[in-house]
């Protein structure tokens, strides 16, 4: 009997050893775990803020982009002189949360500042863009134009017509299949001196320049995706294919409409440029001459058809994304 009392108070002692022994690794389990959350908690709370701040910084810079895209779409909305201001607003898409208006400061040429907000949860960040913008010229209601000459315009053998024109239906059209039905020498002539767009050409192409904006000197897009092409002075650029955008002839440069091609936009000519084509050529939108050297500029045989066309201008509106430059975003 004493034996087995006493098996039952060593079981009795075993139990309580065990159950003093799981208490006591549950307690240390605990700390171990109060520990753990004291030390992972601040973390877990700095991780969330970083979170959200790195979210409202994103959808800072999706209200940047949205700010350009306005810009982009109508640039004559900014301020017009330094020291000015202009509020624009911006469509917010949902599931973003970003500044639904925006003051753009002019702080120098053509040279602007501004600040956009985005929000993350709790936080809220600023982004601060400063860019450079050059709007595309206005377009004046003219087949041809003269700034900064008294040249003489004289219409020979080639049709030269303002009257407003639609764009041939289709694109890589061929010699008289590029040209307008029902067209006339009806004339659209402005220049400095007579009212016309004052716009500064020779501003453009140094910003051109400057920014290295624009494709090669051997390409030109199409309708879908007009191009800047730069022919740069002294050298010569024989245009094989329909062609659409702003193609610039520097001075001394010359240009060469192949047979039956055309082109849709503005074809600026600058001081002794020169630009050679036929009858079987066509352009829509605005030739311009740019302070030319000869007295007179006869459309002869060695002249293309000139079609004043406000479609052709207005679609070269595209080309603002290449104007527009982000100097720094902050």
């Amino acid at each position: 009997m004493k034996t087995i009392a006493k098996k039952r108070r060593a079981a009795h002692l075993e139990a309580g050893f065990a159950l003093i022994s799981a208490v006591v690794v549950l307690f240390v389990l605990l700390l171990l775990l109060l520990f753990l959350a004291a030390l992972l908690l601040p973390a877990l709370k700095t991780g969330y803020t970083f979170l959200d701040s790195t979210i409202a910084r994103y959808q800072a810079e999706a209200g940047v982009a949205r700010l350009l895209s306005t810009i982009r779409n109508t640039p004559s909305n900014l301020p017009s002189a330094p020291g000015e201001n202009a509020t624009l607003p911006l469509t917010v898409d949902e599931g973003f949360s970003h500044s639904d208006s925006v003051v753009v400061s002019a702080i120098g040429e053509r040279l602007y500042e501004a600040n956009v907000w985005g929000k993350g949860g709790g936080a809220l960040r600023f982004s601060t863009v400063v860019f450079r913008s050059f709007p595309l010229p206005n377009a004046t209601q003219a087949a041809v134009c003269v700034y900064g000459s008294t040249a003489a315009i004289i219409v020979g053998e080639s049709f030269v017509s303002g009257n407003d024109h639609s764009l041939p239906l289709y694109f890589a059209c061929r010699e008289m299949g590029c040209a307008p039905t029902g067209f006339g020498n009806s004339m659209g002539i402005a220049d400095s001196y007579t009212g016309g767009s004052q716009y500064n050409w020779l501003e453009l192409l140094s910003y051109v320049r400057r920014n290295k904006i624009g494709t090669s000197t051997r390409e030109v897009n199409s309708r879908f995706y007009p191009s800047i092409t730069v022919i740069p002075s002294r050298e010569n650029f024989v245009l094989d294919r329909d062609g659409a955008g702003l193609l610039l002839v520097d001075d001394g440069a010359k240009l060469f409409f192949d047979r039956g091609v055309h082109y849709e936009g503005f074809v600026v000519v600058f001081g002794s440029g020169m630009i050679i084509g036929n009858k079987d050529n066509h352009i829509y939108g605005s030739l311009v001459f740019v302070a030319p050297d000869e007295s007179e500029i006869v459309f002869n045989d060695t002249k293309p058809n000139v079609f004043y066309s406000a479609a052709a201008i207005e679609n070269i509106q595209k080309l603002n994304a290449d104007m527009t430059k982000i100097i720094s975003l902050r």
